[in-house]
């Protein structure tokens, strides 16, 4: 029944995404599109919801209804306040920079040339918002998908005290990825947003053996914007560690790995298929592939690996933000605490000797999964793309 349900789901969502490609295009069959698609969900037998879709979804979310309230009001009214202090000003003024301004007016030629940077989808959900940036628009569904967002993670993590939650509420929503967003690109930051949002939410599923549905959003975040696709790869890291530590056997635990990788690789090959395939369509060319790792050559991959660590370790030592000078200070606080929380593990007698030597090579490759944007974008590591970095202060709260 999951599988039947996964399928219907992606079904919907392709059947939305076709109506929101006619209301660009300003086609005569939206019209009759849209209300067909309404009517077929308003007259759905009420059986279907109560014995078959409600139930699945229950056993995807596996908490109550009082827990659910309870997680969704401390996330939002956390996420609401922090980002008011964060991003209020941006929201309740207009800022005119550059690409922003072409926002003001539809301009013929943008969905070309968003297929051709692999962001089309970007546009079919401005459909929906309207297509000029209008700060307070975007500042209230900002807050609506980071708080989203915020409620998947913290269920991925099983980070349960109130605090803690408020926290991580704080830290998703405040991120230097989206300050340097609303500083440059406003129109985009709750689009950004909604691509961390699909994205985390592909990993929820993965970890429910949703496979289909969770390809599916990983699929559609790489198509608002692809730099959320290294917090997919934090994401998946961490839920191998959470694995590691509840002392599941080493077999389970690799198994477990590569089949995150597995589906990753999966949704980004379907990805860059359906990319292929639009600007084909268009005869148009891809744009700035020569920036991502698919050029280039294998014979340099190791040097781009080890650079990755580097630009890590000064990254963390170098960062400034709204801390200024304290915040290399912070870090090796941080840092320090991971390292005595990793030590006491690496001394439990609890843990099997084999759980621990995974836990060391998790502990390895952590830089490269914080740092992916400077290996999938040949070392850029704006703060544009580097979301993934910022998850690091998560770890604290995870661990």
């Amino acid at each position: 029944r999951s599988v039947f349900i996964q399928a219907a789901f992606v079904l919907l969502g392709l059947l939305l995404l076709c109506g929101l490609l006619m209301l660009y295009q300003d086609m005569t069959l939206a019209v009759p599109f849209w209300m067909g698609l309404f009517l077929c969900i308003f007259f759905l037998p009420k059986q279907w919801w109560r014995e078959a879709i409600r139930p699945t979804i229950q056993n995807w979310w596996k908490i109550g209804k009082r827990e659910t309230l309870r997680l969704f009001l401390t996330v939002f009214v956390s996420t609401l306040i922090f980002s008011i202090l964060a991003h209020g000003f941006l929201f309740t003024n207009e800022f005119y920079s550059h690409d922003s301004i072409s926002n003001l007016a539809r301009i013929d030629g943008r969905f070309r040339y968003y297929t051709t940077l692999g962001r089309s989808l970007l546009l079919l959900y401005e459909t929906l918002r309207g297509n000029v940036a209008v700060p307070w628009v975007v500042g209230l569904l900002f807050t609506l998908w980071a708080g989203l967002a915020s409620t998947v993670i913290l269920r991925l993590l099983d980070i349960r005290t109130v605090l803690g939650r408020i926290i991580a509420s704080g830290l998703v929503c405040t991120s230097i990825s989206f300050a340097a967003t609303g500083a440059t690109y406003i129109y985009c930051m709750d689009e950004y947003a909604l691509a961390l949002l699909l994205a985390a939410s592909g990993c929820w599923l993965f970890r429910q053996r949703c496979e289909i549905l969770g390809v599916f959003l990983i699929v559609l975040s790489l198509g608002l914007y692809q730099a959320y696709f290294s917090a997919a790869l934090v994401l998946c890291l961490l839920l191998v560690i959470r694995s590691v530590l509840d002392a599941r056997k080493p077999r389970q635990i690799i198994l477990e790995g590569i089949r995150y990788l597995f589906l990753l690789g999966l949704g980004f090959f379907l990805y860059s298929a359906a990319w292929s395939a639009a600007c084909g369509l268009l005869k148009i060319e891809k744009a700035r592939t020569a920036q991502t790792l698919l050029a280039l050559p294998l014979s340099k991959l190791f040097p781009l690996l080890q650079g990755a660590y580097e630009n890590y370790a000064h990254t963390l030592l170098h960062g400034t933000g709204v801390l200024g000078k304290l915040y290399p200070a912070v870090v090796l606080l941080l840092l320090l605490s991971l390292a005595v929380w990793l030590t006491g593990w690496l001394r439990s007698q609890t843990l099997p000797r084999a759980n621990k030597g995974l836990l060391l090579l998790a502990a390895f490759l952590s830089p490269m999964a914080f740092n992916a944007s400077y290996i999938l974008f040949l070392r850029n590591t704006s703060e544009l793309i580097s979301y993934a970095t910022g998850l690091l202060f998560l770890c604290f709260l995870f661990c």
